[in-house]
């Protein structure tokens, strides 16, 4: 068995180091390229949803969209309380931003907090699209 043991290890090694290769992938998430709905874009936002595989964001405040999507970056770097901050500020420039209520629920402190923005996120969603619902 002293000829297994060195091509066992070399085979280890491979798999270990397969695994662990890094991919180089965009700062920018699928959704950020995707048109505000409410937006001229000349394509339907679900059409290019469906090609993309992207899930549009639905809000009326371009400004809205761009600190909700700041916000997410930052909630993925596990920055919490920074991002909440932006998706309170997307909130303020549009109040029927359903996503924008979901995270701040996702980031909230208290479970009384929670609750109130997801209630929110709840009742905003008839006007968000099919993939935020």
């Amino acid at each position: 068995m002293p000829r297994a043991f060195p091509s066992f290890t070399l085979f280890a090694a491979i798999a270990i180091l397969a695994g662990c290769s890094s991919t180089k992938s965009s700062p920018e998430t699928a959704s950020a390229s995707t048109p505000a709905a409410g937006s001229p874009s000349g394509t339907d936002s679900a059409t290019t949803a469906a090609r993309t595989g992207t899930v549009p964001l639905t809000t009326a405040s371009a400004e809205a969209r761009d600190l909700y999507l700041r916000g997410r970056t930052l909630a993925e770097q596990l920055r919490f309380q920074d991002g909440r901050k932006l998706f309170e500020q997307a909130t303020a420039k549009d109040p029927s931003f359903a996503m924008a209520h979901y995270q701040l629920a996702v980031t909230s402190a208290t479970a009384k907090d929670f609750f109130a923005h997801l209630k929110e996120a709840v009742a905003l969603s008839d006007k968000a699209s099919e993939g935020e619902r």
